[in-house]
């Protein structure tokens, strides 16, 4: 009898891994668990460069160096191009186009991809199996000893199965890590997972962590919900909740603080969750965290904090978080200074070498140095060999006297550093209001050293830094800069649900009637958000209720569709058009059906919309929400009075439809009321 899909998968998983780690000793990529850059040495070997992908489980990334023309005709690439394919790791499993490339592979003989194409013919229909033992006698003939043994038991070949055989139990294991870092929770009840959250992988990390370090936010509920321990640190001490914090996934690392995870866990090298959420520069995550009561000041093993790391690995995001909320720097402006330049004042030298007298005075903040050799001739333009002007050099060492003296001197505020920011970008990003304000204050022109390409009010409306935008609009920053995406900074602070960042643009005059390339104003963003409080701004500041964006969706359709039953209240009451439709005819009412929005349906019929308005289908509420099975939408559109026995474009009624669907309990309700 064939073998169940989820035991094909786990075959291939784990000969994979098995295949990768027999050339090498797998060795853990830092016990921080951050991927391995396959890109520092590109005259490596290609097929060695794919086996350290596979042993570090970067699916994604050996695919595309097993498929590189340089191993085109590789029998052992086509064979594990063959293993990928048919486990599907990072992509659909694909068992015609595996069995296809374990084939090509097999026809050069290669003695381990004929026994697992044996192996996955003998898994498939019946037709198939004189394939199998066609193969199977090939591997024997290879010299392949699985396939010797298989033959005297007269089994079914286990392609996974290679000198010191693989268990089921290990090959469900190997399924089970698979099936947690992909989210695929049909897949853990299918391997049976809840008996096997005891193992572990070869850096002592169990299912939890791989699912964490994914992200997979619902395989971390599914294994938490089987009693998974949260809290199981790995062999260097990394717990699952700090491989939470440096995913893309503040759901796992929501789900992993409700089961109990320790946020004041530390790995052997004293790092918390937070560090690692500074690392991977996840500013959602460390707001998580520090909700969660996670101390921002704690030390590493070297005295760093949270910050540090954020300040000496140029994590701006996560840096400005946790300098919202009140986190400081250990290593003080010595050692900060290093960030972006490689420069520390405290030990001249090796690190100066190449440096212009003006650029060490600089970087030391030595401002009368800095001043004689500028009245000697020096360049207040000079650039470091690195290619920061002197003036960056100033606010990354957080030198405010250098600074004014280079500013006095004529220091260009236009000029880029080799990152291609401006010295008013590099100053409002460092959030130090008092640099900020010595370039204001020093330089009338402080303005034009914008970019028009990306303006920094844009940059610190998305980092949040609410001190340095009020700075910046009081002394007369305009609030029109517009992104590629024509996004002004409105838009960007409405759509993060920022309302103190709002209403501080709309203070200054920020103008809410722009739209982005959708066509969507702030407004509408607003209207579809759960922040009924970014509408009640925007409306108080008069912003159009009616502008539609390329669909001609309105903010009123928008929120009926998404559910926004509060905001569709709000946006009638401000006077928005109850009878507007899309460029396909949908109403208000109509979305709201299609979507199964009840209480958004109940909102919209107290301003007495058209109940039996039809789109260009044809399609009236009433018949949107049969084809749905909505009971509950379709009682209250047929208690307000709508018709029940109009057809649609295609000649049916929305009992028809709803009995066509498989809803016979609605057909039931609709018919009834034409009774």
């Amino acid at each position: 009898m064939a073998r169940p899909d989820w035991s094909i998968a786990a075959a291939a998983v784990a000969a994979l891994v098995s295949i990768a780690s027999a050339a090498e000793p797998a060795a853990p990529a830092g016990s921080a668990g951050f991927s391995v850059d396959l890109s520092a040495d590109p005259a490596n070997d290609p097929l060695e460069n794919a086996r350290l992908a596979l042993r570090t489980r970067q699916f994604s990334s050996a695919l595309q160096q097993l498929e590189a023309p340089a191993l085109q005709h590789s029998a052992e690439a086509q064979y594990l191009l063959g293993l990928a394919t048919l486990s599907g790791p990072d992509s659909p499993q694909n068992r015609a186009a595996g069995t296809q490339w374990l084939k090509l592979a097999a026809e050069q003989g290669h003695a381990a991809a004929a026994w697992a194409l044996a192996g996955v013919l003998a898994a498939g229909d019946a037709g198939q199996a004189a394939d199998s033992r066609k193969w199977l006698e090939r591997a024997a003939g290879l010299g392949y000893p699985p396939a010797f043994e298989a033959k005297r038991q007269n089994r079914v070949p286990l392609f996974a199965e290679r000198p010191g055989a693989r268990s089921e139990r290990a090959l469900r294991t190997a399924f089970m890590f698979w099936a947690a870092r992909r989210g695929d929770t049909a897949s853990l009840d299918a391997c049976a997972a809840r008996d096997l959250l005891g193992e572990v992988d070869e850096f002592g990390r169990n299912a939890l962590a791989a699912a964490a370090e994914a992200g997979a936010a619902p395989a971390v509920q599914w294994l938490l919900a089987a009693r998974a321990d949260a809290n199981r640190p790995d062999s260097f001490g990394v717990t699952p909740l700090m491989l939470a914090a440096a995913s893309e996934s503040p759901a796992a690392t929501q789900a992993l603080l409700a089961a109990g995870a320790r946020v004041e866990a530390a790995d052997q090298s004293k790092r918390t969750a937070l560090m690692y959420a500074t690392w991977a520069n996840r500013a959602a995550q460390v707001n998580l965290l520090l909700d969660a009561k996670a101390e921002a000041n704690s030390l590493d093993e070297r005295g760093w904090t949270a910050l540090d790391i954020a300040i000496q690995r140029e994590r701006d995001a996560a840096a400005g978080a946790l300098k919202a909320r009140g986190a400081i720097a250990k290593l003080g402006i010595v050692r900060q200074a290093r960030t972006g330049t490689g420069v520390d004042p405290a030990r001249p030298g090796e690190l100066y070498r190449g440096w212009a007298p003006l650029l060490v005075a600089v970087s030391r903040d030595d401002a009368e140095a800095v001043r004689r050799l500028l009245a000697s001739g020096a360049e207040a333009n000079s650039v470091s060999p690195q290619g920061d002007p002197a003036l960056h050099l100033a606010i990354d060492g957080r030198a405010p006297a250098a600074m004014q003296a280079l500013l006095a001197a004529g220091a260009d505020i236009a000029r880029r550093d080799r990152a291609g920011r401006s010295a008013l970008t590099k100053a409002a990003l460092s959030g130090d209001l008092g640099l900020l304000g010595t370039l204001i204050g020093a330089r009338p022109d402080w303005r034009s050293a914008d970019s028009a390409t990306d303006p920094v009010l844009l940059e610190v409306v998305r980092r949040a830094y609410q001190p340095v935008l009020t700075r910046l609009l009081d002394a007369g920053l305009p609030t029109t800069a517009v992104d590629t995406s024509r996004q002004t900074a409105l838009i960007i602070a409405v759509r993060a649900g920022n309302t103190a960042i709002t209403d501080l643009l709309l203070a200054h005059g920020a103008d809410a009637r722009p739209v982005d390339r959708y066509g969507r104003s702030a407004l509408w963003y607003a209207a579809t958000g759960e922040n009924a409080g970014l509408l009640d701004s925007l409306l108080r500041a008069h912003a159009p209720v009616d502008t539609a964006d390329l669909d001609g969706t309105t903010p009123l359709i928008a929120a009926a569709a998404a559910g926004r039953s509060a905001a569709v209240s709000r946006l009638l009451v401000a006077g928005a058009s109850i009878g507007a439709s899309t460029r396909r005819g949908d109403t208000a009412l109509i979305a709201a059906a299609a979507a199964g929005r009840p209480a958004s349906v109940r909102s919209l019929l107290s301003a007495r919309p058209a109940l039996d308005a039809q789109n260009s289908q044809g399609d009236t509420a009433l018949i949107a929400a049969a084809r749905g099975g909505y009971a509950e939408i379709c009682s209250q559109l047929l208690r307000a009075g709508a018709n029940n026995r109009l057809r649609n474009a295609d000649k049916v009624t929305a009992a028809d439809i709803a009995g066509l669907r498989g809803f016979p309990s609605v057909a039931q309700i609709i018919d009834a009321r034409g009774q």
